[in-house]
């Protein structure tokens, strides 16, 4: 039974016992953040951009929030010279040039082609994904996700995650109108002549990157990555080779030329500084080290015009956590589809009335 205090101001002279920090043999003695610049000099428009963590890194990288790419750019255009009108050169675009153009939902995204993870000459497969259909499923969960894991995610409001329209009403999503979704996201990478804006970027569902079902729900928390103990590791993005063509839909009328440019992509880590004597007993860890995610495994079925029903199978795959089912244009898979064509609405209807599923 505690003794009862005569009144709150005797706490004040109670003072807690001093650490014994000789004995109590902490694991971790602080964090840095570090900036790695791409392997090469970033080109305005480019094909890749490779991140080179070199063999036998000093220290174990954590993982957490702060480890993400930052992209820095700038949409720009340029007019034409007609007539007696000379040409006007390459600039940032204004805000209220927004009424003339729309920049493709989750434009990021749709400029990546793939992103590679090499070990080694190893090259690490999490997924195997159907081309081009990445972007398309991504934008539906960054619109659906829950809001505070897409404040995590995205936390700048320039982020693409925040780029797509979400209603079913007419001209109020992606379209020219003064109040639709688009003239509320413009200002955010529409910045004028002179401003670039940037935007942080944790890839969805791949790991090391992004652990776990969820990204930092509920308390979870990312494993580490013992760099030191690892060979040469390689992140490589590849963009798409029209890089520019398909991310524009120009108003009836407007003859500007329309690009985004990168001015710069690094990436951010937070590494640990661990104590003498755990670094040791870590580093000489010989086991697997288990990292829990996800695994994307997509088929496409090109399903008959005019088919009522259509069956498809999963061969020799384990037993899913869940199953997406996903219904795209065939132009997406070609990639052959082309933004000028977009209707002002990301999700559109589909034909599926019912779906059944049978095991083994």
């Amino acid at each position: 039974m505690s003794k009862r205090k005569f009144s709150a101001l005797d706490e004040s002279f109670e003072f807690p016992p001093v650490e014994n920090w000789k004995t109590n043999q902490k694991k971790v003695l602080g964090c840095t953040y570090h900036i790695l610049k791409p392997l090469r000099p970033v080109e305005p428009q480019p094909k890749q951009v490779e991140f080179v963590i070199e063999e036998k890194q000093e220290n174990v990288w954590a993982f957490g929030k702060m480890t993400r790419f930052r992209i820095k750019g700038q949409f720009q255009c340029m007019t034409p010279a007609q007539g007696n009108t000379p040409m006007i050169d390459w600039a940032g675009i204004a805000e209220a040039d927004s009424a003339n153009v729309i920049v493709a939902p989750n434009f990021w995204e749709k400029l990546i082609e793939g992103i590679d993870l090499f070990h080694g000459n190893n090259k690490i497969l999490t997924s195997n994904e159907v081309p081009y259909v990445s972007n398309f499923v991504n934008s539906f969960k960054y619109n659906f996700m829950d809001p505070d894991q897409k404040k995590l995610l995205c936390p700048s409001p320039a982020h693409p995650g925040y780029g797509i329209p979400s209603t079913k009403e007419a001209n109020k999503g992606w379209d020219f109108n003064d109040d639709s979704e688009w003239r509320t996201y413009a200002p955010n990478i529409f910045r004028g002549a002179n401003k670039k804006f940037s935007f942080s970027y944790v890839p969805l569902d791949l790991a090391p990157f992004f652990q776990n079902s969820n990204y930092f729900e509920n308390g979870t928390v990312q494993k580490i990555v013992p760099f030191p103990l690892l060979d040469r590791f390689l992140i490589r993005f590849r963009f798409n080779d029209n890089f520019n063509d398909n991310i524009f839909k120009l108003k009836a009328g407007n003859v500007k030329k329309y690009r985004f440019i990168i001015d710069d992509i690094v990436l951010v880590s937070d590494q640990l500084r661990l104590s003498k004597q755990f670094r040791s007993t870590l580093l000489n860890k010989r086991s697997l080290w288990p990292y829990t995610g996800i695994t994307r495994l997509s088929k496409f079925d090109n399903i008959v015009q005019g088919s009522t029903t259509w069956k498809t199978t999963f061969q020799s795959v384990n037993f899913p956590q869940g199953i997406f089912v996903f219904a795209v244009k065939n132009t997406v898979i070609s990639g052959l589809e082309e933004f000028k064509d977009f209707t002002g609405h990301m999700f559109e209807e589909h034909n599926i009335i019912k779906l059944s599923f049978d095991y083994d």
